[in-house]
C-alpha cells in the first residue's frame, strides 16, 4: 500500500477502542477476500515503547505522519489499541483498527476534506474515494480497504453468524495462531502459486547439490516482541521433513559463515553469532533472532556511520 494511503488510514482511524464494540467478533475474522496473509500489530504496545519511540523521533516522515494525526485531533499513543490487516499477494487488502472513541470527529473531517462519496450498504456507510473505501463499523471500529470490494467483509460483520478465518482459510488461520499470542507483532500466511512462480530463482545451495527456496515453502507464521529489544521467531511450512532439515543445514551454515566472520569481533558485532538460532522441527524450519536494546543501537550507530560516509 503507498505510504499516503497509509497516512490517510492512520487519521482516519486512529481513534478506534476496544471498548463497547458493536459485535464481539474478532478482527481477523471480519476480512473477506482472497488474501495470502493476516497480521495484528498491538500499537498500544508498540507506542509505549522507549526504543520504538526514539525511532519515531529520529525519522521525519514518521514525525510528519504523527502531527497529521495531532492535527486531526488523534494522540496515537492514547488513541489506537491494534491494527488488523488482511493482503493478498499483490500487497492490497483490507484493514480493521481498534481504539478509542477519538475515531468519529477524526472520520467526519478527514472524509469532508477529502471529499469522499458515501453510500449507505446495509445501514453502514462507505466513504468512497478512487478505488479506496472505508466504514465505520461502530464508533470504536473502522474498515477500510485498497483496491479491495469492502461489501464482503461488511456482510460477514453483519451477520448473525459470521464465517470465521478458520473456517474460511484454514492455514492462514493455522499460521497466525503459531505466532505467539504475547507479541506485539504476528503474521500467518499461506504460499501463492503466482508468489511461488515469481520466486522460483531465489533460493539458497547447499553442499551436495541441495537447495532450500521460495517454491519449498507452504506457509509461514512470524510474531515480533520489542519488550526488550527485537525477539523474532518464524516458522516456515515446507513440503516435507526431508526439506526442513536440509534447509535449516543449509541456513545454519550460509548465516553462520557471515555472522561468524572475524571482522565482525572487531567491530564489537561478535554477539550476532549467537544472536540466531535456526532448526528444524518435522517439516517445519524455526528460526529465532534475539537483540537486546544494546545490540540493537550498537547496529543503528553502524548503520548510520555507513550512510553518512556514503
Amino acid at each position: 500500500m503507498k505510504r499516503t494511503y497509509i497516512a490517510g488510514l492512520a487519521i482516519l482511524s486512529l481513534g478506534l477502542s476496544t471498548q463497547a464494540m458493536a459485535k464481539d467478533i474478532d478482527a481477523t475474522d471480519i476480512l473477506v477476500g482472497d488474501f495470502m496473509s493476516v497480521g495484528s500489530i498491538n500499537v498500544k504496545k508498540i507506542a509505549a515503547n522507549k526504543m520504538v519511540d526514539q525511532a519515531i523521533q529520529n525519522n521525519k516522515d514518521a514525525l510528519s505522519s504523527i502531527n497529521e494525526l495531532k492535527a486531526a485531533g488523534i494522540d496515537y499513543k492514547k488513541d489506537i489499541d491494534v491494527i488488523t490487516v488482511a493482503l493478498d499477494d499483490k500487497g492490497h487488502g483490507c484493514t480493521v483498527i481498534d481504539g478509542s472513541n477519538a475515531i468519529k470527529p477524526a472520520f467526519e473531517a478527514y472524509v469532508a476534506k477529502k471529499q469522499y462519496t458515501s453510500e449507505d450498504y446495509k445501514g453502514v456507510v462507505i466513504y468512497t474515494s478512487g478505488r479506496d473505501t472505508a466504514a465505520l463499523l461502530s464508533e470504536t471500529r473502522m474498515l477500510a480497504c485498497d483496491k479491495y470490494d469492502i461489501k464482503p467483509s461488511i456482510d460477514n460483520f453483519k451477520a448473525d453468524k459470521p464465517k470465521t478465518l478458520k473456517e474460511r482459510a484454514s492455514t492462514i488461520y493455522n499460521m497466525y495462531n503459531q505466532a505467539s499470542k504475547s507479541a506485539d507483532i504476528r503474521f500467518g500466511a499461506k504460499m501463492t502459486k503466482s508468489l511461488k512462480e515469481k520466486g522460483k530463482t531465489y533460493k539458497l545451495d547447499g553442499e551436495n547439490g541441495a537447495s532450500i527456496g521460495v517454491t519449498d515453502i507452504d506457509a509461514s507464521s512470524l510474531s515480533i516482541s520489542l519488550a526488550s529489544g527485537i525477539d523474532m521467531n518464524v516458522l516456515a511450512q515446507t513440503k516435507s521433513a526431508d526439506v526442513a532439515t536440509s534447509g535449516a543445514k543449509i541456513l545454519n551454515d550460509t548465516i553462520g559463515a557471515v555472522a561468524g566472520d572475524p571482522s565482525l569481533e572487531q567491530l564489537g558485532l561478535g554477539f550476532l553469532a549467537k544472536a540466531y538460532k535456526i532448526s528444524a522441527d518435522k517439516k517445519n524450519i524455526k528460526a529465532n533472532v534475539k537483540l537486546s536494546e544494546d545490540q540493537i543501537n550498537l547496529l543503528l550507530g553502524l548503520l548510520d556511520g555507513v550512510a553518512n560516509a556514503k
